[in-house]
């Protein structure tokens, strides 16, 4: 009994893929980045996004910026992926230890990945996010996909629920047959859906109802706001299908994917808005920036080449600074770190 009791509590804790330590940087033009000197940010962690406070507030004071990450290890049994956040006040130079992010609302009980912050007009911070499986998925509104007409997006019947209750159907010990349903020629990656939750404090989290928007193959969002005359908008960009694509929000809620936009290529996009108005958006491969240019006013996709990363990285997240310049994080292969 002794010898099971010992079993059960030891369990060995390993690196999981895509996550490695973090470290900032910081560039003065958005073209070429130098890494900080020191030790790591974090030891190990991945989908990191990074925002600057635009005003003082309960998150932090104004310029202060604001770096979430997923602390990413597997325990023998139990995935283990925690969200923690971390400020620093002096431009990126000096962090604070990572605080773990509480959620509030419907349980997640799944580890969750691919962040992206941003701030609100009302100064709240917005995470979005997605779960690690998508057979975990919550019940909400699927928007079918602009790319492929002929095939509908599949439509997930409500479910009830209860606060004790997981964000999806309970499987029986013995589910009774099913007869297959036909599937339209072609492979069909999983579904996956971005999901969302606001705070007043950047730690405690409270998860916004549905879900923000959901397609085949969906992973790595990055949002940022574009201002524009008469209102802005909210572009979320996202990798699917060995592309990057784009979708489109007023409120930063309702999205529509745009069918217009693709820009062909590998890569987790990470999006920065210029000062002239224009997006730039890095796909990081190795030390290759993979970098794009987007005009939103007038839909023009553009290669930059000249964009310049501090040595192979894995994932990597930049924002604006008010006074001048950019700051970015950046998720370095194991091996590299010196």
């Amino acid at each position: 009994m002794l010898s099971r009791l010992v079993a059960a509590l030891f369990v060995l804790v390993q690196p999981v893929p895509e996550s490695g330590p973090v470290a900032g940087a910081g560039s003065a033009d958005g073209l070429t980045f130098e890494r900080a000197e020191g030790p790591a940010v974090l030891a190990r962690a991945g989908a990191p996004d990074l925002v600057e406070l635009s005003g003082e507030g309960k998150a932090g004071p104004k310029g202060a910026l604001v770096f979430y990450a997923v602390n990413r290890v597997r325990l023998t049994g139990i995935a283990a992926a925690e969200v923690v956040v971390l400020r620093s006040v002096d431009g990126g130079q000096s962090w604070s230890s990572g605080d773990p992010v509480a959620f509030v609302g419907p349980s997640v009980r799944e580890p969750v990945e691919d962040l992206s912050i941003v701030q609100l007009p009302d100064g709240r911070l917005r995470l979005y996010f997605m779960l690690a499986r998508e057979e975990a998925l919550p019940q909400g509104p699927i928007v079918p996909d602009p790319w492929d007409p002929n095939r509908p997006a599949p439509v997930r019947p409500p479910v009830p629920m209860t606060p004790d209750q997981p964000p999806w159907p309970a499987t029986p010990s013995f589910p009774a047959p099913k007869v297959p349903e036909p599937v339209p020629p072609g492979p069909h990656a999983p579904l996956r859906a971005v999901l969302s939750a606001v705070s007043d404090d950047g730690v405690r989290f409270t998860i916004e109802g549905g879900t923000r928007t959901a397609l085949e193959g969906l992973e790595a969002p990055d949002v940022v706001y574009c201002p524009a005359p008469g209102g802005g908008q909210w572009l979320m960009f996202f990798a699917s299908g060995g592309q990057t694509r784009l979708a489109r929000s007023r409120d930063g809620l309702a999205w529509e994917v745009d069918g217009v936009f693709t820009a062909p290529g590998p890569g987790r996009p990470a999006a920065y808005r210029l000062l002239d108005g224009r997006i730039r958006i890095l796909r990081p491969l190795s030390s290759n920036s993979n970098a794009l240019v987007f005009d939103p006013a007038t839909g023009r996709i553009e290669g930059e080449p000249e964009v310049r990363l501090p040595g192979p990285c894995l994932e990597v997240s930049v924002c604006p600074r008010a006074a001048g310049g950019y700051a970015a994080v950046l998720v370095l292969p194991p091996t590299t770190w010196k």
